[in-house]
């Protein structure tokens, strides 16, 4: 096969993988339902605090991990089909096409498979839960306990699938040939507090989702009673089959 074409599929290839996951990173993080009526809310005290992280927190933090994978698709259709002023913008980018246009290195197909099996988990969870899948603690009218689907396998697997969406973004984002390894962006002073920023914040996020499992625990708990606790006395670990 001419090298050329060898090389054009590669390209292809790998931009493909990189929109896919890129979407699929986006799609993991979007809400799938309606926010919930003010009745609706569970009132906790942290509830002032849970809807500052899901209105202002959690877009950012998910653009924000998107916007290395998207840089790198646009240089490179750029670089294919280069409109006015092309040049200056990738320079500005300080990246080149031919950096990314390589056979994907396994630390980037790990990243990818990796968000693709958190979006998986999390699309399952949005259907199997439907309308009652929501970001904030809420309680719809009828609501009715899930015990099936991937929540027959650990009790919160949303969070699971979470974790691993963002794994996967950042060890895609951290590859050979990505944008923020070869433009030495996290090199620079503003470079490194951005990812300083957002590492804080996934942290932050980390622990919390730590604290809402034990939350979420309990009001079901209150809500179902007896249910529960055959449902907790079936299914007993929380994140991680085997394990937590």
């Amino acid at each position: 096969m001419d090298s050329a074409l060898t090389l054009s599929c590669f390209t292809w290839f790998k931009l493909g993988l990189e929109l896919a996951a890129t979407f699929a990173f986006y799609v993991s993080l979007t809400p799938p339902s309606p926010p919930p009526e003010r009745s609706e809310i569970v009132k906790t005290p942290s509830s002032t605090l849970d809807w500052f992280r899901i209105a202002f927190l959690t877009p950012a933090t998910k653009y924000a991990a998107m916007l290395p994978s998207l840089i790198e698709i646009a240089v490179v259709l750029l670089s294919r089909y280069p409109p006015e002023y092309s040049t200056q913008l990738t320079s500005l980018l300080r990246y080149d096409a031919n950096t990314f246009i390589s056979r994907p290195p396994a630390a980037f197909l790990l990243g990818v498979s990796v968000t693709l099996l958190g979006t998986a988990t999390r699309i399952w969870c949005f259907l199997v839960m439907g309308q009652n899948f929501m970001f904030q603690l809420a309680l719809r009218k009828d609501h009715q306990l899930v015990t099936h689907g991937p929540y027959s396998i650990v009790r919160h697997p949303s969070y699971t699938g979470w974790y691993l969406s963002i794994l996967g973004i950042c060890i895609m984002n951290l590859s050979e040939g990505s944008w923020l390894r070869a433009s030495g962006f996290l090199q620079t002073w503003s470079g490194a507090l951005i990812a300083l920023a957002w590492a804080a914040t996934n942290v932050m996020f980390s622990l919390k989702i730590q604290k809402r499992v034990h939350v979420e625990d309990g009001f079901l708990f209150d809500r179902f009673s007896i249910e529960w606790e055959e449902y907790a006395e079936r299914v007993p670990f929380r994140l991680v089959p085997g394990i937590f």
